[in-house]
């Protein structure tokens, strides 16, 4: 399938990819004037828009958050292919909590985040040191672009004074571009074993959600930041 602006599902995507920009140099002197980018779903994520993220984006680098388990074998391919180097960070297993309830409260939500913050703190320090120091174009990203994607961009923006407000509408991006794609709701639903208003519940609960995490894991991510702060200035050093 070639990238197409008349294919609803690439131009989808592609939105995405671009109104879900979290570009930081301008917070951040290290950043300079390379492109950082968010994705979206992975279910087009074909050769050739691997192709035009490469070339037209001018990306270089992705950090893939996905499991062998759940990452579309075809990704790592065309990343060769399109001479994008790919970098595996799996971040998984963590989000039993709300996964057992057909429709998550906020609470659970909350709570996925905060078991994912305490198993994978080194995973997400060694993250976010790769995002604040790239000097190039840069994506990255998880199967959906939601829950891993969105705790990793929220983060990101924390740590560089980003005001809250800004950064949780940055989060929700994908609420967005997750209810205007219905042939994804429809997969996503049947997977889940939920009706399409059931699993458009689930995405209405993040809004809540993060703010929840952002007030309970406060010292948590004060303790990450503090973390950063170290590696980024020994980084910046070498």
């Amino acid at each position: 399938m070639n990238f197409s602006y008349e294919n609803p599902e690439h131009l989808n995507f592609m939105n995405f990819v671009k109104n879900g920009a979290v570009n930081f140099r301008f917070a951040f002197r290290n950043i300079r004037d390379q492109p950082i980018y968010r994705t979206g779903t992975l279910r087009h994520w074909d050769r050739e828009l691997t192709s035009y993220v490469r070339s037209q984006l001018q990306i270089e680098t992705y950090l893939d958050f996905n499991g062998p388990g759940d990452r579309p074998e075809a990704v790592v391919r065309n990343c060769q292919e399109s001479a994008m180097c790919h970098e595996s960070f799996p971040l998984v297993d963590y989000a039993q909590p709300y996964r057992q309830n057909l429709v998550p409260t906020p609470a659970n939500y909350s709570s996925s985040y905060l078991d994912l913050l305490l198993k994978y703190s080194d995973v997400l320090l060694t993250i976010l040191s790769r995002i604040l120091l790239h000097r190039a174009g840069l994506l990255f990203g998880c199967l959906l672009g939601k829950d891993r994607t969105g705790l990793v961009a929220i983060l990101c923006e924390t740590y560089l004074g980003v005001p809250r407000e800004k950064a949780i509408e940055h989060y929700l991006l994908s609420n967005n571009y997750l209810a205007q794609s219905s042939p994804l709701l429809s997969d996503l639903a049947n997977k889940r074993g939920v009706t399409i208003p059931m699993y458009l519940q689930r995405i209405e609960a993040k809004e809540q959600s993060i703010v929840g995490f952002l007030k309970e894991g406060e010292v948590l991510i004060a303790q990450l930041f503090a973390k950063l702060d170290i590696l980024v200035k020994q980084l910046e050093g070498e």
